[in-house]
């Protein structure tokens, strides 16, 4: 063996052991090669969740042959893209929205140096104690509503105490004024960030109020709504807060944003489609849904005696006759519109089943229009 060999050779039996940094900068680097696969994926995927979502929707209505006959055509096909462009663009804001706001508070701090301990823990209680006030509100009395300024009141402590090292900028020497100004700004930025959970709880909400109802068992409702979601959104801020704990610099804002967050819009459609019927905070916010009451002229006259064959209400003077009516899918000019809103949490499986499929002369008190056939009055 030559002197070469027995040097490689002590070097390979004497090898020292990772330390704890330098295994979690593996992690991240496994991590971030992950996330740029997924980030390649995630668009043409987006699309495909998002058209399952909507198909499971039209079919809940009743309403699947308007998926069938549009995607044989150029132009429906165009429009059911646009359609799911749509529901994952507003979904995946929505569950993007904690991460966002963390990622914008934190851009406040000197990007040429790392986090300190100080900094970080301030977010970290400041997400204790929102998910804490958050998961016992349901069960306290509204006297008792002091206790959402009770985050503000822990992450004010721990500022107070730790003012001197939550400054995160060139070792330059500060005045008092500025270190209070700059301690109350770390304050309201930790909590700022933090309460943007509160967009994907209302976002789930609905889904889970109505699979509560079904399984009878809400505290499995509550405990998944109001704790495993918020913590799943914040995972892309989490993740951002870690990096910038570990490593100066600014990195990458929106790639380490979007590519951890576009995982979530994948869990938003299955749940969706898991836990039916479909969100209502998201149909309503494509406008794909409406639960308010609208009123229409009937620009077509034979379009009367099909409206006459359902109970929606009907108006007519002289020649112009109205409707009013609920919208329960709506998009590029095709709508149902019917005499009852659609409530989610009693529309299941099973009564969806007793139904007819809907036609011209429909028993569901709801008619198939197209482009031409109504006016929207405006509010």
């Amino acid at each position: 063996m030559t002197s070469q060999n027995k040097i490689l050779n002590f070097k390979s039996k004497n090898k020292i052991p990772p330390t704890k940094k330098e295994t979690i900068k593996n992690w991240l680097s496994i991590t971030k090669d992950i996330l740029d696969i997924a980030w390649r994926v995630a668009p043409p995927l987006s699309l495909a969740f998002a058209g399952l979502f909507l198909w499971m929707y039209l079919k809940h209505i009743q309403w699947s042959g308007l998926f069938y006959e549009s995607a044989m055509t150029g132009t429906g096909l165009t429009f059911l893209v646009l359609a799911a462009v749509s529901l994952s663009t507003i979904s995946l804001f929505i569950l993007s929205t904690p991460s966002i706001l963390m990622g914008i508070t934190l851009s406040y701090f000197d990007k040429n140096q790392k986090i300190n301990k100080e900094i970080f823990t301030i977010y970290l209680i400041a997400l204790i104690s929102w998910l804490a006030v958050i998961n016992v509100s349901p069960y306290i009395d509204e006297a008792y509503a002091w206790i959402f300024i009770a985050p503000i009141i822990t992450t004010s402590l721990y500022g107070y105490v730790k003012s001197d090292k939550l400054e995160n900028s060139t070792s330059a020497t500060h005045s008092r004024k500025w270190k209070i100004a700059n301690t109350l700004a770390v304050i309201l930025m930790s909590n700022f960030a933090i309460f943007g959970i509160i967009f994907p709880i209302f976002f789930f909400d609905g889904i889970m109020s109505h699979y509560a109802a079904n399984v009878n068992n809400e505290i499995s409702n509550k405990t998944i709504t109001l704790l495993f979601i918020p913590l799943a959104t914040l995972a892309p801020g989490l993740m951002y807060l870690m990096l910038r704990k570990t490593n100066t610099g600014a990195h990458n804002l929106i790639k380490v944003l979007a590519n951890t967050s576009i995982i979530f819009i994948y869990s938003t459609f299955f749940l969706v489609l898991i836990f039916t019927p479909a969100s209502k905070i998201l149909l309503e916010s494509t406008e794909i849904y409406n639960n308010n009451k609208k009123k229409f002229q009937i620009l077509k006259p034979e379009l009367k005696e099909i409206i006459k064959n359902t109970n929606i209400e009907t108006r007519s003077d002289g020649e112009l006759s109205t409707i009013s009516a609920y919208i329960r899918y709506s998009f590029a000019g095709t709508k149902l519109i019917c005499n009852e809103p659609l409530e989610f949490i009693d529309f299941s499986n099973s009564t969806s089943k007793k139904r007819n499929k809907i036609d011209k002369s429909s028993t569901l008190n709801c008619v198939a229009t197209v482009p031409g056939d109504l006016r929207e009055f405006s509010n």
